[in-house]
């Protein structure tokens, strides 16, 4: 197995560095930043120049679970392949975007979000500090066959989303994996996302092209 990549966006600031763990992407690729909002504020106004239609923006700014809006999308279920998933220390910057007192390590995997088809739609890193993570939940998550998504709705665990954030990228791989040309804008939003006595998480969903143009 290869050993970890990183992708970094040297242009985030106060946000965690993009890190993506991939057996299945060779280079080291900075992810140039062409647009960034962080609230959905700024992005209801920042964006308002860009030729993008209302359902992207619902879409982007949607607060239910990605694999619940996907499947109502789709009329049809989604599926996840677990690219890999370990143990990492969090880095200065996930630190303050968790609101962590100290570094600590965590659960992070990154995984697809596959059509019924299997075409891959969503690209999802997230990390989840063991201190905060119940149990049962990381049990859960450890067996690689649920999204977080998808376990919150099966084991019905309040949740709150916050620190929502947007931007668009360029990376030649996973345009790659999204089969589209390989110099495409892609989108993508990070947020938090937590439960009291369950987990709390960073999370980062890179989106297909085609998913945002149906």
């Amino acid at each position: 197995m290869k050993a970890p990549i990183q992708f970094v966006d040297q242009s985030v600031i106060d946000m965690p560095y993009l890190v993506l763990y991939s057996i299945k992407m060779e280079q080291i690729v900075q992810f140039p930043h062409s647009e960034k909002w962080e609230s959905i504020a700024s992005f209801a106004d920042g964006s308002k120049h860009l030729p993008i239609s209302s359902f992207h923006r619902i879409f982007l700014t949607g607060g239910g679970t990605l694999t619940s809006t996907l499947q109502a999308l789709l009329t049809a279920p989604v599926h996840i392949d677990v690219i890999r998933q370990g143990l990492y220390e969090a880095d200065p910057q996930l630190v303050r975007f968790l609101d962590l007192k100290d570094p600590e390590k965590g659960l992070q995997r990154e995984i697809w979000i596959l059509s019924q088809e299997g075409e891959k739609l969503v690209y999802a890193c997230s990390f989840l500090p063991l201190q905060s993570l119940n149990p049962s939940v990381h049990e859960a998550l450890l067996s690689q066959i649920f999204s977080i998504g998808e376990l919150i709705e099966k084991m019905k665990i309040p949740s709150v989303k916050d620190k929502l954030g947007f931007g668009t990228i360029q990376s030649r791989d996973l345009s790659r994996e999204f089969k589209v040309s390989v110099d495409t804008t892609l989108w993508y939003r990070h947020y938090r996302l937590s439960s009291p006595q369950q987990f709390l998480a960073s999370i980062y969903e890179v989106f297909s092209p085609r998913l945002l143009n149906l």
